[in-house]
């Protein structure tokens, strides 16, 4: 129990460090070009999300969710929190691919920059459904 209640937590600081630091690569560089989109992304890879998001998140959730089985529903919502984490590793090859495109590609550059921009949001909102998505199935494991 004692052992469970650890991951639940360790999973918990996890998805939050997740959030803080998609929150904060949101609103910094405050830059919608295409330099801002490189100052971000440099400063994304400095982070280490990445590496902890492949070799801890991801591992720890279908742990988590290995140990779920019983719940149901508790096991979907983590599922979710899963994919969702999965999908922001996706997010990152892909934002790299748009400035590679964008630095290749000079007539197109400003249209680069502006998906650069929703892709940034769509990373801070996958991060926070993830969040959420982890929490509901702490709560759902114990109904």
């Amino acid at each position: 129990m004692v052992k469970m209640r650890a991951l639940w937590a360790f999973g918990a600081m996890l998805i939050g460090l997740q959030l803080l630091v998609y929150l904060g690569l949101l609103v910094w560089p405050g830059r919608t070009d295409l330099q801002g989109a490189m100052m971000r992304f440099s400063d994304w890879q400095a982070t280490g999300a990445l590496a902890v998001q492949i070799f801890a998140l991801l591992p720890l959730l279908m742990v988590l969710a290995w140990q779920l089985r019983r719940h149901t529903q508790a096991r979907l919502l983590l599922l979710g929190t899963l994919i969702l984490s999965g999908a922001l590793v996706v997010c990152a090859w892909f934002e790299l691919w748009l400035i590679q495109a964008a630095l290749t590609d000079l007539i197109n550059m400003g249209d680069r920059a502006q998906q650069l921009v929703v892709l940034r949001w769509a990373e801070a909102a996958l991060a926070v459904a993830a969040a959420i998505t982890l929490r509901l199935s702490y709560v759902s494991r114990g109904l």
